[in-house]
């Protein structure tokens, strides 16, 4: 019984470690908007990595918005990311 009281604390200490490499599932999109917003309100975006659903993030006004990554969310931000490279 002993035994296995200790190898479940290992198990669960091995987890936890597995978990702090700076991307837990709080910075994970839990809601989705179906609204892209417009070119203009874009001041910033990024991609989730794999180990969320992939998604899409565009700041506007100041807040982070949540995408499925469709074909017109990422032609939107393959826009953005040119008129920010040339003004």
């Amino acid at each position: 019984m002993k035994q296995l009281l200790v190898v479940l604390i290992c198990f669960n200490v091995f987890i936890s470690l597995l978990a702090v490499d700076g991307t837990s599932k709080a910075n994970c999109c839990l809601k989705f908007s179906k609204k892209i917003p417009a070119l203009k309100n874009i001041q910033d975006y990024k991609k989730v990595d794999s180990r969320c659903k992939d998604a899409v993030l565009f700041m506007v006004r100041g807040h982070w918005i949540c995408l499925a990554p469709s074909k017109k969310v990422k032609k939107r931000a393959q826009t953005f990311s040119l008129k920010k490279i040339t003004p």
